[in-house]
């Protein structure tokens, strides 16, 4: 599956380098940290398959994948429970 910022019912902004996104359905509002932050930034436009998720933000913080694979995918969870993104096949 390949992810991608739900665009239809989101809206967001990067304050002081934090994604903060509003889900404008409920109205509710999140505040993403700087991992967060970069995850948002590579799905906001174009869909991205989870493994490459992990190898670009294993590569950015200078990790293995299999060290940070764990909170990509729970964070990428949350995302989804709260429709913030969307799933997609690749």
């Amino acid at each position: 599956m390949a992810f991608v910022a739900n665009k239809e019912n989101t809206s967001w902004r990067i304050v002081d380098g934090e994604a903060v996104v509003i889900h404008l359905e409920t109205t509710h509002y999140y505040s993403l940290n700087p991992t967060g932050t970069f995850i948002w930034n590579l799905i906001a436009d174009k869909p991205l398959a989870e493994s490459a998720i992990v190898a670009s933000v294993a590569e950015h913080y200078d990790q293995t994948p299999e060290q940070v694979a764990g909170d990509v995918e729970n964070l990428l969870s949350e995302l989804l429970q709260e429709k913030l993104i969307e799933d997609r096949p690749e």
